[in-house]
C-alpha cells in the first residue's frame, strides 16, 4: 500500500524576509525594517496586494526580531527539526521530532494527543484532590484544637 508522506509547510526565514544575517544587531534589524517598510507601505502602494503582503511580513519577522524573547524562541525553534517534538516515551524532559515513521496517520498523532490531556487532567485532578483532602483535615483539626482552648 502507498503511503503518502506527511508535508510540512516550510517555516518562514525573517532575516531572509528583512535581509539581514542571523547575528544581526537591533539596529540594523530596525534599519532594514524601515528601508523595506518605506518601499512597501500600503500608503504608499495604494491597490497593491503584493506590496501590501511583503508590509505585513516584514512586520511580522520585525516584531518576533526585535523583541529579545521572542526572538531567542524563534532561533531555538529553527534550528530543531521542521516538525514539533514530542515527547520522550522515557518521561524525561528530551524530546524526539515527530516524523512520518513515527506515526502512520494523522489520526495516530490525534489519538496520541488525546490520551496525554486525558492523562494531565487525571493527574491534575487527582493532585487538586490530594490538596482538597489535606486542606480539610488541616481545617478540621484547627476547628477542633479552637473548640478545646474555648471549652
Amino acid at each position: 500500500m502507498f503511503e503518502r508522506p506527511l508535508s510540512v509547510p516550510k517555516k518562514k526565514d525573517y532575516y531572509e524576509v528583512l535581509g539581514v544575517p542571523k547575528n544581526a544587531d537591533a539596529g540594523t534589524l530596525k534599519h532594514a525594517y524601515r528601508e523595506l517598510a518605506k518601499k512597501y507601505h500600503p500608503d504608499l502602494n495604494p491597490n497593491d496586494r503584493v506590496a501590501e503582503e511583503k508590509f505585513k511580513k516584514l512586520t511580522e519577522a520585525y516584531d518576533v526580531l526585535s523583541d529579545p524573547r521572542k526572538r531567542q524562541s524563534y532561533d531555538n525553534t529553527s534550528r530543531a527539526t521542521a516538525v514539533p517534538p514530542r515527547p520522550n516515551p522515557e518521561g524525561n524532559k528530551r524530546t524526539q521530532p515527530v516524523t512520518p515513521k513515527n506515526y502512520d496517520n494523522y489520526e495516530d498523532i490525534i489519538r496520541e494527543g488525546q490520551q496525554r490531556m486525558e492523562k494531565i487532567i487525571r493527574e491534575s485532578r487527582e493532585e487538586i484532590d490530594r490538596v482538597v483532602r489535606k486542606s480539610k483535615k488541616t481545617i478540621d483539626r484547627i476547628f477542633e484544637e479552637t473548640i478545646k482552648k474555648q471549652g
